[in-house]
This record gives C-alpha cells, sequence and structure tokens, in this order.
C-alpha cells in the first residue's frame, strides 16, 4: 500500500469515527504518527481538495483530512518550539500549498475555512497572504463567518451560536477565535466590537476573549470596544471582575487600554462580581516530561455533578493550555484520571503547588511573549482561585525552598543522591521522555562513524553542558511536585543534583545526565533510521 493510499485508509477510519462522535485510539494518535513523514500534511490538502470536488463529497471524510491535517500541524509545532528544521519547513510547506490552491480557485470557502482553522487549533500562525485571502472572502459575503458590518445577520449569529453553545462564553469565543484567527486584525477587531454590542449577555462577556489574541492591534482595539461598552453600561459584573484578574497577565503596553475599560466600569458603577466558593475533591499533578511540559488537574464537585479543571504549563512558553468539562459523573472522571495516569503519571498534589506553578508561569509567559489562553480565566474562577499574579521562581530559588526544609546536609548525602539519579529514569514515568530531540543533536552526531559511548560522550560534552540550567530547572520543579505530594526525601535527593547542576561538578560525572545523554542519541538513531 503506498502513503496516498494509507492516508485514504486512516481518513476513512476517521471519518467513522467522526460520524459516532467518539474519537477512536487511531485518530488520537494519527498526528504524531504523521509528524514524521514530511509531505504528509500537503498529501492530506490534496485528498481533502479531491474529495470536495467530487459531485457528492464524503462531507465527514472532507473533515477528517482536515482533522488529521490539525493533529499533523499540532506534533509539528512541539518541533518548531525545538527549532527542528524539519518542522519548520513541513508547516511552511503547508502554508505555500494552501496559498497556492487558494490563488488558483482551488479551495472553495468553506474548505479554505476548514484547512485555515487547523493552523490555529495547533497554536501555530497562518500568515498575513493567507490572512488576507480569507478576509477577501469574507468580504464578498462568502458565510464563512459573519460580517460584522452586517448588523442585524451578525447579530442574529452571534444570538444563535450563544445558544448553541448554551450560553458559555468561553466556549462562544473558542469557536469563533479558531475561524477568526485566519482574517485580518482588523477583522478581529470589528468582530470584538460587535460582540461587546451584542443583544446577549454571554456574546458580550466573550468579547473579552479577543483581549488575548497574539496581536497587539486587536489587543487594543478589544480593550477600547469595552471601555465603550463599559461607559455605556454594557458589560457585566462578571466581565468587569475578568478584566481586573487579566490586567497583570498582559504586557506592560497593553495595561494602559485595559486600565481605560476598568476605570470605566468602575465609574458606571459595574463593580466586580465575587467570585463563588467551591469545594475541590483532589488536585493531581503531573511530572516535567522533556520537552517541559507539564500538566494539573483538579477535580471539583457540584451537587451529583463533577467539573474537572486543566492547566498545561511549559518551559519557556508559559501557561499553555487551560480548559474545564462540567456536568461529568463520577465515573466520568475516574475514567478520565485512570487514562491519564497510563499515559503520563499523576501524583496527588495540593492547590498551594498550583498556585505557586501558575505564579511563576505566568510570569515566564511575559518574558516569552505568548499570552496564556482565555480560557485560563475559566480555570482561576473554576478552581477558586482569587489571585493569580506572576511571579517568577528562579531555579536558585526553588532549591532554596527545598533544601530549606530539610536542614543541613552533609557532603556524604550529596555523593549519595548523585549516585541514586542513575536510577531515576527507571523510577519515575515522566522521565521517559528526558532527552534532546532539536537540530543542535543532528548537527553534532550527523555524518560521523561514532561509537556509541562517543556519542553520548558528544552529546554530553556539546548540547547537554549548554543546557544544564534548564534540566536543573526541569529536575528542581520535578522535586517540587514529589515533595508536595509527600516524597520529601527523594526531593531533597532532587535538589541536591539540581544544586550540583548549577555548579562546577563535570556534566559527565552526574549519572542522571549520562542517561539523558543516552536516551538522546537513542532518540536520534530511531528518527534517522
Amino acid at each position: 500500500m503506498n502513503s496516498r493510499a494509507a492516508l485514504i485508509q486512516f481518513g476513512k477510519v476517521i471519518a467513522h469515527d467522526i460520524g459516532s462522535g467518539r474519537l477512536g485510539e487511531m485518530s488520537r494518535m494519527v498526528g504524531e504518527a504523521l509528524a514524521l513523514v514530511p509531505q504528509a500534511s500537503c498529501d492530506l490538502v490534496d485528498l481533502a481538495v479531491s474529495e470536495a470536488r467530487k459531485k457528492r463529497p464524503n462531507e465527514s471524510l472532507v473533515a477528517a483530512y482536515g482533522f488529521m491535517v490539525g493533529q499533523t500541524l499540532e506534533m509539528l509545532r512541539y518541533g518548531i518550539e525545538r527549532a527542528d528544521p524539519s518542522a519548520i519547513g513541513a508547516v511552511a510547506a503547508v502554508r505555500e500549498k494552501l496559498l497556492a490552491l487558494a490563488r488558483s480557485g482551488q479551495l472553495g470557502p468553506g474548505l479554505l475555512m476548514l484547512l485555515s482553522r487547523q493552523f490555529a487549533t495547533a497554536k501555530l500562525d497562518i500568515g498575513d497572504e493567507l490572512r488576507g485571502l480569507v478576509g477577501a472572502k469574507i468580504e464578498a459575503g462568502s458565510g464563512l463567518l459573519p460580517n460584522p458590518a452586517a448588523g442585524p445577520s451578525a447579530e442574529g449569529f452571534l444570538t444563535d451560536l450563544s445558544q448553541a453553545l448554551g450560553g458559555d462564553a468561553f466556549a462562544i469565543h473558542a469557536e469563533l477565535s479558531e475561524s477568526a484567527s485566519a482574517v485580518p486584525n482588523e477583522h478581529r477587531i470589528a468582530i470584538a466590537h460587535a460582540m461587546s454590542n451584542a443583544p446577549v449577555v454571554p456574546v458580550r462577556e466573550a468579547a473579552l476573549g479577543w483581549l488575548f489574541d497574539a496581536s497587539r492591534d486587536v489587543r487594543i482595539g478589544t480593550a477600547e470596544a469595552l471601555a465603550a461598552a463599559a461607559r455605556e453600561g454594557r458589560l457585566t459584573r462578571t466581565t468587569s471582575r475578568r478584566l481586573i484578574v487579566a490586567r497583570s497577565w498582559m504586557a506592560e503596553a497593553d495595561r494602559g487600554a485595559i486600565d481605560t475599560a476598568i476605570t470605566a466600569c468602575r465609574r458606571n458603577g459595574i463593580e466586580p462580581l465575587p467570585n463563588v466558593a467551591v469545594q475541590s475533591r483532589g488536585t493531581l499533578i503531573s511530572g516535567f516530561d522533556g520537552a517541559g511540559a507539564q500538566s494539573i488537574f483538579v477535580v471539583l464537585k457540584s451537587g451529583r455533578k463533577h467539573t474537572l479543571a486543566s492547566l498545561l504549563l511549559k518551559q519557556g512558553i508559559g501557561v499553555r493550555d487551560a480548559w474545564v468539562r462540567r456536568d461529568l459523573s463520577k465515573a466520568d472522571v475516574e475514567d478520565f484520571i485512570g487514562t491519564i495516569g497510563e499515559e503520563i503519571g499523576v501524583f496527588d498534589g495540593s492547590l498551594n503547588y498550583l498556585r505557586i506553578a501558575l505564579a511563576h508561569f505566568l510570569s515566564v509567559n511575559q518574558g516569552s511573549g505568548v499570552l496564556p489562553p482565555f480560557g485560563l480565566l475559566d480555570f482561576v474562577e473554576t478552581v477558586g482561585l482569587e489571585a493569580a499574579d506572576p511571579e517568577p521562581l528562579s531555579v536558585e530559588q526553588v532549591t532554596a525552598r527545598l533544601l530549606e526544609t530539610a536542614g543541613p546536609r552533609e557532603d556524604l548525602d550529596v555523593e549519595e543522591a548523585i549516585a541514586a539519579s542513575s536510577e531515576w529514569p527507571d523510577g519515575y514515568e515522566f522521565m521517559d521522555s528526558w532527552f534532546e530531540d532539536d537540530a543542535s543533536v543532528g548537527e553534532v552526531l550527523a555524518g560521523k562513524r561514532l561509537t556509541k559511548a562517543k556519542r553520548i560522550s558528544l552529546v554530553l560534552e556539546r548540547v547537554l553542558g549548554a543546557r544544564r540550567r534548564r534540566w536543573a530547572e526541569l529536575l528542581a520543579w520535578s522535586a517540587m511536585v514529589l515533595h508536595d505530594s509527600g516524597g520529601d526525601e527523594e526531593a531533597m535527593d532532587f535538589a541536591l543534583v539540581v544544586r550540583e547542576l548549577l555548579g562546577d561538578r563535570p556534566i559527565s560525572d552526574i549519572p542522571l545526565m549520562h542517561a539523558i545523554a543516552a536516551a538522546t542519541v537513542e532518540a536520534w538513531k530511531a528518527r534517522h533510521g
């Protein structure tokens, strides 16, 4: 079976899953598999175009190809975050493919929007040229999105959308932002203005979501729209509270416009609505994986129903994702927890760790320039965090906090911790992915006939040696997780090894780093055959 025939078979299985409303194992894993095949995304675009142009297209199959493109782009984004040239090139190829098809008229409006939305799903930028083409089609009345200048028809669309999504402001914004990410900035600003003037409250509350847009023009335009709505008394007390909470998450340069909206709320008597107290039933925290990602899950109970709130933190980026699922049964929650326990491994944690980690990673957002998601407001409110302000915590500060709780340590303790580190990769599930996997590894290893020992030595010296602080940070925050879950002895050993990583001890003398180098070599060999 050739590669395109295989993609068609994958597509048919996923189309069936989409039709049944439940994604199977193949649907969940397809992106990871296809990200290893550089041409796959472009082939999927061709298949979607070919199916859509049939007299009687299989709409589920078109949707399946679009889903596969999105999943593959998301996996490629992880490579882009590691500066992997092959991932950067693969995404650029998809962008160019869509641009060429759109210019030639081979992409109908619906398919153009479907494929464009996959970039938003993957948190990738579609590019100004494609954004301009989508905007032109909207202005021409393609029906892709409501044209805010259309007045009553746009209001009707927004009202219907609110009803369909149960009046959930976060779901409303998520639905619109995925589509609107592919349109020019001025169109998104116009949508924000239209939403802040909408006749239904949930849509007006959803307008605040555009403050989290990647474009500063959109953020400022949104703040101005909210200020105007506040002056006219259209903002709710909930929006007033959310403006105040979100203000500290924004760049300093954006806060003036937000302050204007907050002041307008106060002058018009729109006082912040206090948050409702919640009952937490437990907090589960994963260790940090090799890409620097950590997941936190909070289970809450309201009557007979349960709520699950989730946070994704990423080293070097900050708060990457946040979502809340409501009205779950106890069985739903137990099934989910069982699944994540098998897939990533979790520890019983506390809201205290959550507060510390969230404050730190919000400060990382400010350094990286990547805004946290709008859904973080939903998470913070649901979990009952009254304040969530950025507060950086250096790796030295994390280590000092941990070691202070243990008191003075002898040199013997340090050597025992160093020796014990050789066993950690086998003992902690989150360390399964502790290896480097970016272009620098290829630069060191490619084109050389070397023994395994020499390869490991080169990775230790030339790759890990330059990244001691990155690995010290991962190890320090992992120690915080262990300490929070009651593993004090292991946490202290982790902290002692962090201290050595930050010091002058040769990296080759730390067994954990030797294991990471060996795993890096194995991952490189697997990727390159």
